[in-house]
């Protein structure tokens, strides 16, 4: 079976691959969907990284393995039918932001504080956006060991 490359997809998309053709499509899917759909159009399927999504494939699958930035799932159904799910490695961060209206009293105090005291807020976002949203700034930050999963997604 070909296994085509992976690729950049709109947030809350998968991707379904059938042979050498790859084709986004505009929805959510449960893992459990996943497997169906994997079974009934003989088809890798690609989710976007979620918790539950790797559970619930955890326990279903005959095996897995790390590669190609995703976990790749692969069992067989009670029927005997093949099916094979990746899910893509989770590349958000977290990021610490200082609101513009505490950022004068902390200069002023010449003390930024610690969070979550000092006012800051937490948001998870895509690394690369991160990079952005941190650049040339003396308080937004990258805060290093924080787990994404734990915190709201940052809406731009």
């Amino acid at each position: 079976m070909y296994f085509a490359p992976f690729a950049r997809v709109t947030p809350g998309a998968y991707i379904v691959t059938t042979g050498r053709d790859a084709r986004q499509e505009e929805d959510t899917m449960t893992a459990e969907q996943a497997i169906e759909r994997s079974i009934s159009h003989n088809e890798i399927v690609t989710l976007d990284y979620s918790r539950d999504a790797l559970s619930f494939l955890s326990s279903e699958c005959d095996d897995s393995a790390e590669a190609h930035g995703a976990t790749e799932f692969w069992g067989t159904s009670e029927d005997g039918d093949d099916w094979r799910v990746h899910v893509r490695d989770c590349t958000d961060v977290v990021i610490e932001i200082m609101p513009d209206q505490h950022r004068g009293s902390h200069r002023a105090a010449r003390n930024w504080g610690s969070y979550p005291h000092n006012g800051a807020e937490r948001y998870r976002v895509d690394a690369g956006i991160a990079e952005n949203l941190c650049e040339d700034d003396e308080y937004n930050h990258v805060v290093k060991g924080a787990d994404p999963e734990e915190y709201e997604a940052y809406a731009l």
